[in-house]
């Protein structure tokens, strides 16, 4: 977590230290006069900065994957149920790990929520989320999908089919544009957010 948290910092520095390089020049007479300087050590530091937060949160990602980590995180004693995923703690959290990740995923921020929800059924089956406004059951699925975890897939898929429910689906790939996806999904049911 602290690879993807100096990650978003050396962005947001490097973004700051962009304008500053950029809008110097109105600001301060030695920027006008020194713009070559400004360029070589602006740029070159700017250059660090972004390269370093691009192969922290790369390193993230490639960590939050390891069963070792999962493992790890569930022993923190974090509220609710334990994560199969280290994604699952940003989505909970209400933040996704986008370089656009300055603010909160309004979605599930401002909606009531509850994880690991069982559904309405005989058989224990539980969905990642549920939104009561709307009745909304939402899955989060992983991008490496082994044969058990598709069989759960097409059965919860044939759960809500039967019983009327209305489900949406957020996939791995989804996390760089996870307000849009859930944005869109959460409309098409009904419910505005």
């Amino acid at each position: 977590m602290r690879g993807l948290a100096y990650g978003i910092l050396f962005y947001a520095i490097g973004q700051a230290l962009t304008w500053f390089q950029t809008n110097g020049q109105f600001l301060w007479p030695v920027f006008r006069k020194n713009q070559m300087i400004v360029s070589i050590v602006g740029g070159t530091l700017i250059s660090y900065l972004f390269i370093t937060a691009t192969r922290l949160i790369a390193e993230w990602r490639r960590m939050a994957r390891q069963p070792h980590n999962i493992r790890r995180a569930n022993g923190l004693g974090l509220p609710g149920e334990p994560v199969t995923h280290l994604q699952e703690i940003l989505l909970r959290s209400g933040l996704d790990d986008s370089s656009n990740a300055d603010h909160f995923d309004e979605y599930l921020a401002q909606l009531v929520h509850a994880y690991r929800r069982a559904l309405p059924t005989e058989e224990l089956i539980y969905a990642d989320f549920y939104l009561p406004a709307g009745s909304v059951y939402i899955d989060c699925w992983e991008e490496e999908t082994s044969a058990s975890d598709l069989r759960e897939r097409l059965n919860k898929r044939e759960v809500y089919r039967d019983l009327g429910l209305c489900s949406l689906e957020v996939n791995a790939s989804d996390v760089d544009s996870l307000d849009e996806v859930l944005g869109r999904g959460l409309l098409a049911l009904g419910i505005r957010c």
